[in-house]
This record gives structure tokens, C-alpha cells and sequence, in this order.
């Protein structure tokens, strides 16, 4: 039996948050990911891959507030502030406008 696709949202701190965008996968079996930023939060999608159960996506967040300010001034511009690392996409249902 193989199951997949299961979602969760939860929240981080801020420099796991940093830690976790700036990981590079050491395999093809996990991998996170800038996804955008709200007026308040930023967004990044971890994925793994479950031994025999398919694979889990996460949304993680947190406040911006918890960012170096440098970031948080990228983001609020509208800029990636991890362009070589991942283009930023917006996930259905978030805008970039949007307070959370």
C-alpha cells in the first residue's frame, strides 16, 4: 500500500526557518524550498519522501519579525532574498498581499 500527498502548516522559527531555506538536499529524498511571503509571514515547502508511505509536503511559516532585517527588507520589496538557491512561487492560496 502507498500513500502520498499529505499536507500539514506549521510554524518554525525564524533561524530554523533560515537553516532549513538554505539546506541543500544531501539526497532526492527531502528537500525545502522558498515559496513567497505574506505581509507578516514567510513561507518556505519542505518535502520528504516516506519510506514506503508516498510523500509528506509541509508549509512551514514564520513571522517576519523573527528575519534579519536584510531579509525582511528583500521580501517586503518584492525580491527573493534566495534567488540562487529558489525562485520564489507563490502556493495556491497565498498572495503576497495577503496578512496572515
Amino acid at each position: 500500500m502507498i500513500l502520498s500527498g499529505c499536507s500539514r502548516l506549521s510554524q518554525i522559527s525564524g533561524s530554523q526557518f533560515i537553516r532549513q531555506v538554505e539546506a541543500r538536499p544531501v539526497d532526492s529524498t527531502r528537500s525545502n524550498r522558498y515559496i513567497g511571503a505574506s505581509t507578516t509571514r514567510a513561507y518556505l515547502e519542505h518535502w520528504s519522501a516516506i519510506r514506503l508511505f508516498g510523500a509528506q509536503t509541509t508549509v512551514q511559516w514564520t513571522p517576519l519579525t523573527e528575519l534579519p532585517p536584510v531579509v525582511v527588507q528583500q521580501i517586503s520589496s518584492g525580491k527573493n532574498p534566495w534567488p540562487n538557491l529558489w525562485p520564489a512561487t507563490q502556493p495556491a492560496g497565498i498572495q503576497a498581499t495577503e496578512s496572515r
